[in-house]
């Protein structure tokens, strides 16, 4: 998975260079649809720019039923990552005492699930939602 994620990761530092500002979601999203960045059933499709000096993340949309509080709680436990809940998300943290200190790692919502490097894509993609690589396809 990691070849699709890594030319996703591309096409964002490509976008934002044409910009004198970081580009507008929209744009890097339809850059990505543009390319086939997917491997197995991972498809590299949305990306979330975060604000200030949080990560970038990239990520896949997907129709799947919502998962429970205790999945995700029990996923984050197991790669030894905080959960925090938003209104309609889950993100991963860094497990830093200090909030401040504390950085996104990577999100769950409704429709989409979101990383910051491609092994935790990848972990999320099969570990909570079932997904196959190529290789296991």
């Amino acid at each position: 998975m990691s070849i699709a994620f890594q030319r996703a990761q591309r096409i964002v530092e490509k976008v934002n260079k044409q910009d004198y500002l970081p580009a507008l979601p929209e744009k890097v999203i339809s850059e990505l649809k543009a390319n086939d960045l997917s491997q197995g059933e991972f498809v590299v499709n949305t990306y979330w720019r975060g604000c200030g000096g949080e990560p970038k993340l990239l990520g896949m949309t997907i129709a799947r039923e919502r998962l429970t509080n205790e999945k995700i709680e029990e996923f984050a436990k197991k790669e030894k990552m905080r959960v925090e809940y938003g209104q309609t998300w889950a993100y991963f943290m860094t497990l830093e005492k200090d909030p401040s200190k504390r950085k996104e790692l990577g999100r769950i919502e409704n429709n989409r699930f979101l990383a910051t490097t491609p092994e935790l894509f990848e972990k999320i993609g099969k570990e909570l939602y079932n997904l196959k690589t190529v290789e296991e396809v």
